[in-house]
């Protein structure tokens, strides 16, 4: 199965939609160079989840095909995830992907690039109003723009130490010129819904509307 999964800098989250394998979900003309300015930091939450935090360091829009391989210790493969991911120039995107089941698995990337054509548009985006309660983070963010945006997407990186610690989404649809969306994540748990210790958390938000050629 495959996502598709919309990233933008400038303004997460993270929009997961399930697609048909078309053309217009893969990647048909790989870009060594645009490969090469893709850097991504990888980490294991609380949960036990894989996070993953890519980096667009290109100066142009991308489109990233990016599979994950996780095998087992006598090197068999266990399990495949396949995502699409448009990028913003110079942006940030940060998802997670699921649980690892054993600590020695072994999990391998591969990633395809090639400049993006997809048909959108970016805004500035405000986050203000950020408060820690004792279950979430709660925070707004205002569509600072002329057009109502189909998509806000936002995820919360959670850190200790300096480590990614978790990762929680959350969105919302058509937002107004001008209006703001109140957004809340919950705060990073164990694999047993228990509360975990963090001393820094970022937000990742991103707005998307659609335009027609």
């Amino acid at each position: 199965m495959k996502k598709i999964i919309v990233a933008f800098l400038a303004l997460i989250l993270t929009i997961g939609i399930t697609a048909c394998n078309t053309d217009s979900n893969i990647v048909k003309n790989n870009d060594i160079d645009l490969v090469n300015n893709i850097t991504k930091e990888t980490a294991f939450g609380a949960d036990g989840r894989l996070i993953v935090v890519l980096n667009n360091n290109n100066s142009k829009n991308v489109k990233l095909e990016i599979e994950v391989f996780f095998y087992d210790e006598a090197n068999g493969i266990t399990d495949i995830e396949a995502d699409i991911i448009h990028m913003k120039a110079n942006s940030e995107f940060a998802y997670e992907i699921r649980e690892v089941y054993s600590e020695q698995e072994i999990i391998e990337f591969s990633i395809k690039a090639e400049e993006d054509k997809i048909n959108f548009q970016t805004t500035d985006l405000i986050i203000s109003n950020k408060v820690k309660t004792e279950e979430t983070i709660n925070f707004k963010v205002k569509n600072n723009s002329d057009e109502m945006l189909e998509y806000i997407t936002a995820a919360v990186v959670f850190y200790k130490d300096g480590k990614i610690i978790g990762l929680n989404k959350t969105g919302e649809t058509n937002v107004e010129p001008g209006s703001s969306a109140e957004m809340l994540a919950t705060l990073p748990t164990d694999s047993n819904y228990n509360k975990v210790d963090f001393d820094d958390y970022k937000i990742n938000v991103h707005g998307i509307t659609y335009k027609n050629d």
